[in-house]
């Protein structure tokens, strides 16, 4: 049905950002990213993805002034590490996140994990592959459940790459509210 803003359907229409500028890398003072932000107002956009990582905070303190919504994202990027302890992190940084910034009012959705399948390591085997693609998508659930569980009234996304394959071998197409 899309998306509603206080029972009324928006089209979400904006980009998404990456906080490094050529010349100063992640350097940037409150000002490049306050600028950002206003362009894509100007621009017409009524939304930010802010990408892969959390971003400095000016970001979303200037969505919060502008009326731009927003996602944020916890830094799982192209591929997991098989582990107890990377699993652990995940979760922890998806709590993190949402008690961070539940009181945001641009945030409209928790994101975890981008185009994991984009890089995943090679496999010796189809046991391996299985036991890979398990991995990732106990790790999906929990950052789901994590973000629920804090706040279960607003939504979950997983940005996917265009290949969908193994997203659906692995089950992540099914966990959270929307897929990207």
């Amino acid at each position: 049905r899309g998306f509603f803003l206080n029972g009324r359907p928006l089209k979400l229409i904006g980009t998404s950002r990456h906080q490094d500028y050529e010349g100063s890398g992640y350097a940037l003072g409150d000002e490049r990213h306050i600028r950002d932000v206003e362009q894509l107002k100007h621009m017409g956009g009524n939304f930010l993805r802010i990408s892969h990582y959390p971003q400095d905070p000016a970001v979303l303190a200037a969505c919060d002034r502008s009326g731009l919504l927003a996602s944020v994202e916890i830094p799982i990027v192209n591929a997991v590490t098989r582990s107890d302890a990377f699993a652990d992190c995940c979760e922890r940084m998806m709590t993190e996140m949402v008690l961070q910034n539940y009181n945001s009012p641009s945030v409209c959705l928790w994101t975890y994990m981008n185009e994991v399948m984009l890089r995943p390591p090679g496999f010796a085997d189809e046991h391996d592959k299985a036991e890979y693609l398990q991995c990732v998508r106990n790790i999906a659930q929990r950052c789901n459940a994590t973000a629920r569980r804090l706040d279960p009234s607003r939504a979950t996304m997983l940005p996917c790459h265009g290949n969908l394959t193994l997203y659906e071998e692995a089950g992540l197409l099914k966990i959270p509210d929307i897929i990207g």
